[in-house]
């Protein structure tokens, strides 16, 4: 049998998991949506096209696309290509 504080602790832990589940779905569903549709982030966004995150950042900077979402940069790989294509000097 747990002491008070266990159950609490336990009644706590139970309430703090129901609220935040719909949330931690949302963003898991998001990242995959994004995985899946060639969407990436900053830094693997940057592996994919082989350039630098700084080069990348530079990029942003002079006007390249993105997307954000809850704060996190994401790059259509295809979209940013074309921009460094009919942009780079």
């Amino acid at each position: 049998m747990p002491n008070i504080n266990e159950a609490i602790g336990l009644i706590v832990d139970e309430a703090v998991r129901r609220a935040t589940a719909s949330l931690e779905n949302r963003i898991k569903e998001l990242e995959h949506r994004h995985q899946s549709s060639g969407m990436f982030k900053t830094m693997d966004a940057a592996k994919e096209m082989h350039i630098s995150y700084n080069t990348l950042i530079k990029y942003v900077r002079q006007g390249m696309p993105f997307h954000q979402m809850e704060g996190t940069r994401y790059f259509d790989i295809e979209e940013s290509s074309n921009w460094i294509k009919e942009h780079k000097n």
